[in-house]
């Protein structure tokens, strides 16, 4: 009898801790790895932001006029100034917290960037690598960044970009 007691303890025991652990999950709390940890981020988004290119809308281009250029030899136009084109082939290895503040470690190849007017912030589209697709990253949800061509860490992966592109 003392057995059947035993045994019915250990299995409510399972159950709840199993339990539990499910509503971690569903809450997206989940530390199941070291690439993956619950870190809270003040970030907004807004619910019905277009996901493939988010920075349409927030670039609010100086001018429409076909005629009013950029400053500089550099870009042809206003479009081009604020989406620029990756042209080397870079790799970076970065943590990156989505929105909901889940980190993961992914590596990245760049193909663009694309700047938003009266701001520091700016998006990153790449391939990535732990999705094998095209991403799109927000520059200040990047909390580490190593080129792994020359092995550097690099602080601020958009200001790198943007100074380079």
């Amino acid at each position: 009898m003392k057995w059947l007691i035993i045994i019915t303890g250990l299995f409510l025991l399972f159950w709840m801790k199993r339990s539990n652990d499910e509503k971690r999950q569903s809450a997206d709390f989940s530390k199941s790895s070291k690439s993956e940890q619950y870190i809270p981020t003040n970030i907004n988004r807004h619910p019905e932001e277009d996901l493939s290119e988010p920075w349409r809308g927030r670039q609010h281009l100086p001018t429409d006029d076909p005629n009013d250029k950029p400053e500089g030899e550099r870009f042809e136009t206003w479009e081009e100034a604020f989406n620029r084109q990756i042209s080397d082939k870079l790799e970076f290895m970065i943590e990156y917290a989505d929105f909901h503040g889940v980190v993961t470690e992914r590596n990245i190849e760049p193909i663009s960037i694309h700047l938003i007017r009266e701001s520091p912030d700016l998006y990153i589209k790449a391939f990535c690598h732990l999705r094998n697709s095209e991403r799109t990253f927000l520059s200040s949800r990047i909390q580490s960044c190593v080129n792994l061509r020359t092995k550097r860490s690099i602080t601020n992966l958009g200001q790198y970009l943007r100074s380079k592109y």
